[in-house]
């Protein structure tokens, strides 16, 4: 798929600068603060992404605009430039996302949510070279730990199969913000606005998340890892899904450090009881932002047979620039992994 700088710069510009116009007529900076760290506890101001939003509703016709004329015609002008540029270009989704993913960077930054928030889109390559080597038809996807959606609609955009996207996720500007994006590239995405192990939904085919590594504290939530005492939501997140109906296949973005959390033994021994690890991957460390960033692949299924062990395999990914020994590691994941499940 051959994609055009040209026009993602385009898209990238026109969007933040038309966001920047309607900011900085929406905000009065006497009464906001604009150093914003906690997005669901403090929320009476705007932000960029708010305005983002605003510029892609506007730009979809599904909102007006009531403020000073002059800012208006300058948008105004600058949708008609994009517009005009796009006329007669077959537009992919994958050029939609990869500008929108620049524009999730500058909300970040504005709102001062951390970077590898965002999953990178190396990793969504990889993952999106498992499904496609296993899946032929059109399949399920679930994401239960959404974000912006940036591994989600990676894999969407990429595998060469249909999808029906579905996702999860508790913070409500993320929600909105993936909401739109979707909007954007036309994709069918259904997204639950709920805490994540607070929700089962069905007949999913692939579960593919990029989990937040943070404790979980929820009085009203029962487990029987929760009720002994472990709190680390991977640990949790994954004894949920477990429990799906169907056989999904799962592939989770893991901290290096994941087996060392607190509980570890007791995440263990369920996992014993109810799954198993078809290939644990380490990821070149040139990946991500800093060493101490570093992730791991877990790729998982349910036990087959009570008391029987699939092939377990652990894999050290070669940094992406050894071409020829990186593609063959991918390779031999595959096929150990198509031949276990």
């Amino acid at each position: 798929m051959k994609l055009s700088d040209e026009i993602i710069l385009k898209i990238v510009d026109t969007f933040d600068e038309t966001s920047k116009l309607y900011y900085n007529v929406a905000i009065n900076e006497e009464k906001d603060n604009t150093s914003v760290t906690n997005y669901n506890i403090y929320v009476n101001r705007t932000n960029y992404y708010e305005c983002l939003l605003k510029m892609i509703d506007y730009y979809l016709g599904k909102i007006e605009l009531d403020i000073e004329v002059e800012v208006q015609s300058k948008i105004d002008s600058l949708f008609d430039e994009l517009d005009n540029k796009l006329e007669g270009y077959a537009l992919t989704n994958e050029e939609m996302r990869r500008a929108l993913l620049l524009l999730d960077i500058n909300g970040f930054k504005h709102l001062n949510f951390p970077l590898d928030y965002i999953t990178p889109d190396v990793i969504g390559t990889i993952c999106t070279y498992l499904i496609s080597n296993i899946y032929t038809d059109k399949i399920n996807i679930l994401d239960f730990n959404f974000g912006v959606g940036n591994l989600a609609f990676y894999v969407a955009n990429n595998l060469n199969i249909d999808v029906n996207l579905f996702g999860v996720e508790n913070h409500s500007l993320l929600v909105d913000v993936s909401a739109h994006k979707a909007d954007m590239m036309e994709q069918d995405l259904i997204l639950y606005h709920q805490d994540a192990l607070e929700v089962l939904p069905k007949d999913m085919d692939v579960i593919i998340s990029d989990i937040a590594s943070n404790d979980y504290e929820n009085a009203n939530y029962h487990s029987k890892l929760y009720d002994e005492g472990v709190k680390y939501f991977p640990y949790l997140a994954i004894e949920r899904y477990l429990d799906l109906e169907n056989d999904p296949l799962y592939i989770y973005i893991i901290d290096n450090n994941f087996f060392q959390k607190e509980g570890a033994d007791k995440f263990k021994e369920m996992l014993n009881e109810k799954g198993q690890i078809l290939a644990l991957i380490a990821l070149p460390t040139n990946f991500f932002l800093s060493e101490l960033d570093t992730k791991s692949i877990l790729v998982l299924k349910k036990k087959k047979e009570e008391g029987k062990n699939l092939g377990s395999s652990v894999y050290v990914l070669p940094k992406i620039e050894e071409k020829e020994a990186f593609m063959k590691t991918i390779v031999d994941i595959v096929e150990h992994i198509k031949n276990n499940i």
